[in-house]
């Protein structure tokens, strides 16, 4: 059995399968190039996997099928040019076997290369970019760093991993089963801006997708943000001015006693005020509240400003990821 393309008809069989997969399919459905799942002889799933667009490139995707709208004839077949020719893009790839399933190399090795195909499709189709599929890979995974090494990927740059032990809390209020992010205390602020917590404040929505565009140069969809916000252990804080969303972070919860921090971000205009490091330790202090013991993250390792900020704000590095890439 193989499916191409999401298919929403077979959610429930991909979340029995891995509920972490099935969460990353419904949050970037909008930027799902190609999925592929894999059934044993008996109906049962054996694998999924898929590729995404980078934020550039949804935003290239986006304009060729617009274009594909209005001349069908053209079939999506239109060339970049001057400058945008010469970038670099990329696709991100997940991919998962059930563990313990016969042929379970066999099953990863399938996915695979069906992902690396639907790479060298989307990259022969688009036109004369430079177009590589890039997945994940923990720093003391050798196993799975030795698989893709032998079906032709190579490592392309390191994520450190940076977290932080919480001080404990006399309150010790409940962890997020019980009490997930709720709308944060009135009056809260950092350095006079006031705190917002994005799932209790609906309103703020069109202003973080401004301003989450402005300082990522990239697009989220209103469906990822609604999908995101629905889990009850995920949140997003925001500092606000005037109703404007000047700064922002991701929560996810990850294990019972961490949480994971994703996307921060400050624009330009009101960098150097201390924001980024103020919201940091509201969070910190917030969570410890909730009986959370420790906060993660990863950054990109040539992005030296945020590098920096987590240092200086006394997080270590405990571990690395590594950007491994297929050239198509």
């Amino acid at each position: 059995m193989l499916l191409t393309n999401y298919d929403e008809d077979y959610d429930k069989e991909i979340e029995r399968l891995d509920r972490e997969m099935f969460s990353e399919i419904k949050f970037h459905k909008d930027v799902i190039w190609d999925s592929v799942c894999v059934g044993l002889n008996n109906g049962v799933f054996a694998g999924v996997g898929l590729i995404m667009a980078s934020p550039a490139l949804s935003v290239l995707l986006s304009e060729s099928r617009k274009n594909e709208a209005k001349d069908v004839q053209d079939e999506g077949t239109q060339k970049t040019t001057g400058k945008q020719a010469l970038k670099r893009y990329y696709v991100n790839g997940e991919y998962k076997a059930v563990p313990g399933t016969e042929n379970e190399v066999g099953i990863s090795k399938y996915i695979l290369d069906d992902l690396k195909e639907s790479t060298r499709i989307l990259k022969k189709k688009q036109g004369n970019i430079e177009l590589s599929l890039r997945v994940f890979c923990r720093g003391t995974d050798y196993a799975y760093m030795e698989f893709l090494i032998y079906n032709g990927f190579a490592a392309r740059g390191v994520m450190p991993i940076f977290s932080k032990k919480l001080s404990k809390s006399k309150k010790n209020k409940n962890s997020f089963e019980d009490e997930p992010l709720k709308k944060t205390d009135e009056g809260d602020s950092v350095n006079g801006f006031s705190v917002q917590s994005l799932k209790e404040n609906k309103d703020l929505y069109e202003e973080y997708l401004k301003s989450y565009k402005a300082a990522f140069k990239s697009i989220q969809s209103r469906h990822e943000l609604d999908f995101r916000l629905k889990d009850k252990n995920s949140d997003i804080i925001c500092l606000t001015k005037d109703s404007k969303v000047v700064a922002a972070i991701s929560l996810r919860k990850h294990s019972k006693d961490t949480v994971i921090m994703e996307n921060l971000f400050c624009l330009k205009k009101y960098r150097k005020k201390g924001l980024a490091s103020g919201l940091i330790n509201y969070l910190e202090e917030k969570m410890t509240d909730k009986g959370i013991k420790n906060l993660e993250l990863t950054v990109e390792g040539d992005n030296t400003p945020a590098v920096a900020l987590y240092m200086k704000n006394r997080y270590d590095i405990t571990g690395t990821s590594l950007i491994m890439e297929y050239d198509a």
